[in-house]
């Protein structure tokens, strides 16, 4: 695979696409202010697929880095923004333009394919030498918080395949937005255990690290070792949804190896559904918890329900999780609630229940997938 992390960039409307852009081959190029606009990160195909997707007063443009293309973003004043990654690996993403009501999509060609062990773990997360050709997104230098972060206003989201590695972090960050979509990829090695340089105080927050996002969709992904090594090692999340992420769907994902919770709710964020999901040896307290910091100043989440899952019957550390009639004490199980550290007088203290199940949830002593 190739390596994308030229600064030199030439930006050229691609006049062979056939939708109407006129400027020549190889010249710099303003777009006109549209409704919808599709950047070709580095992908030689771009002409011939742009043609095949292209719809009235829709825009084609290549660019040579990520960076590149948000400024194309924003000169056009484009509502819907769609970035399209070749297969590659590419530094950390940092998208801010976002147009009102509109969305914006960064897509890769596909995520590695993992190879799995008997013990469900993902073989050394090895890639199958048959797949096609990946998307990767790589954190190498110790400033890269997170591997994708869309921080576009109130612009819809979406992230879709790719791979993302080695960040200390997180994975995917998504703040404010509505609407979001996370689908279709690798996260993995993610949290101070995988990364050596920067802060070692410094550790992660989740694969999928929600803030104030709305209407979130986290499907159909794999989450593989996602730990922190220092103070917090039940900090790190697969799914982290914080400060009223509202509506969130976490559905058909798998999660292995996972030092915190796999999927953890936190102040106010209702109304969630996590179905059909499969979980091997994660958790810390519960495969699903809702928790509150900050002194009693945070609120019970309510609403979330849980349904169709199968969890591993250890927790990462390898302790048995017991049936949810000890949701009340510091025993781990499928879901739990609290605030503060994870001891008894803290467990509970939620009217209602933050935290309900629909029915199908189920424990195995083997891998589910």
């Amino acid at each position: 695979m190739k390596s994308h992390t030229s600064l030199a960039v030439t930006v050229a409307c691609l006049a062979t696409a056939g939708i109407g852009l006129s400027s020549p081959a190889g010249a710099q190029a303003r777009p006109t202010p549209t409704q919808d606009i599709t950047v070709y990160v580095d992908d030689a195909a771009a002409p011939k697929a742009a043609t095949a997707d292209s719809r009235a007063g829709q825009g084609s443009f290549q660019a040579s880095t990520v960076a590149e293309a948000q400024r194309i973003a924003e000169a056009s004043r484009a509502r819907n923004v769609t970035i399209r990654l070749a297969p590659g690996v590419y530094p950390p993403i940092d998208w801010s333009y976002g147009g009102r009501g509109g969305r914006i999509t960064v897509e890769g060609a596909g995520a590695a394919s993992i190879r799995t062990s008997a013990d469900g773990s993902a073989a050394s997360g090895a890639a199958d030498a048959s797949a096609p050709a990946a998307t990767v997104v790589r954190c190498s230098r110790a400033a890269s918080e997170y591997g994708v972060r869309v921080r576009a206003g109130d612009a819809n989201a979406t992230v879709s395949g790719m791979t993302i590695e080695k960040c200390r972090h997180g994975g995917v960050y998504v703040k404010g937005a509505s609407s979001v979509k996370v689908r279709g990829n690798v996260i993995r090695y993610i949290g101070s255990k995988h990364v050596s340089q920067g802060d070692p105080k410094k550790e992660g927050f989740g694969g999928v690290h929600l803030q104030g996002a709305s209407r979130a969709t986290i499907s159909d992904n794999r989450f593989f070792y996602l730990e922190n090594n220092g103070r917090s090692p039940a900090g790190m999340h697969g799914v982290y949804a914080a400060n009223n992420a509202d509506r969130t769907i976490v559905e058909n994902n798998r999660f292995g190896y996972i030092s915190g919770d796999p999927v953890r709710f936190r102040h106010g964020s209702d109304n969630a559904r996590v179905t059909s999901n499969r979980f091997w040896r994660t958790g810390f307290a519960a495969i699903v918890s809702d928790w509150r910091f900050g002194g009693g100043s945070e609120k019970c989440g309510k609403g979330t329900v849980l349904k169709n899952n199968i969890a591993g019957n250890r927790t990462y550390t390898n302790k048995k999780y017991y049936p949810d009639a000890s949701r009340n004490t510091v025993k781990a199980t499928m879901r739990k609630w609290g605030k503060g550290d994870f001891e008894a007088r803290n467990i509970g203290g939620c009217n209602p229940a933050p935290i309900t199940f629909a029915g199908g949830n189920k424990w195995t002593g083997s891998r589910p997938w």
